[in-house]
C-alpha cells in the first residue's frame, strides 16, 4: 500500500535530476533556467494550484531573476521558503529539518 503525502516540497535550482517520496515527504524539482524555461513556469503552476508546501532555493545555482521571481511568488502565496548556499547535500539538510518539524 503506497504511503499518503502529507507535503510537498519543490527543490529549486541546478540540473533538476533529484526526486523521491520519504516518508510522506514528495521531494520535487526544478532546474534552473539554463535547463528550459519551462521548469519555472511549471514551478509557478505547482504553487499556483497549491500543491507545494515548502521551497527550498539552491541559490548557488539560481540566477538573480528566478531567485526574485519565485521568492515573490511565495511571499504572495504565502508559502514557506529557505535558502540553501550549497548543493544537493545542503537541500537534503534543509528537508529532514522540516521533516523533523511536522
Amino acid at each position: 500500500m503506497k504511503k499518503k503525502t502529507v507535503a510537498t516540497i519543490a527543490i529549486v535550482g541546478g540540473d533538476g535530476r533529484y526526486e523521491y517520496d520519504h516518508g510522506g515527504v514528495m521531494i520535487r524539482t526544478f532546474a534552473s533556467t539554463k535547463y528550459g524555461a519551462g521548469n519555472l513556469r511549471s514551478l509557478r503552476g505547482a504553487l499556483r494550484g497549491k500543491t507545494i508546501d515548502l521551497v527550498v532555493l539552491l541559490t548557488r545555482w539560481l540566477s538573480h531573476s528566478e531567485f526574485h521571481v519565485i521568492v515573490s511568488e511565495c511571499r504572495a502565496l504565502g508559502v514557506g521558503w529557505r535558502l540553501v548556499g550549497g548543493g544537493m547535500t545542503s537541500a537534503c539538510r534543509e528537508v529532514e529539518r522540516f521533516i523533523d518539524n511536522e
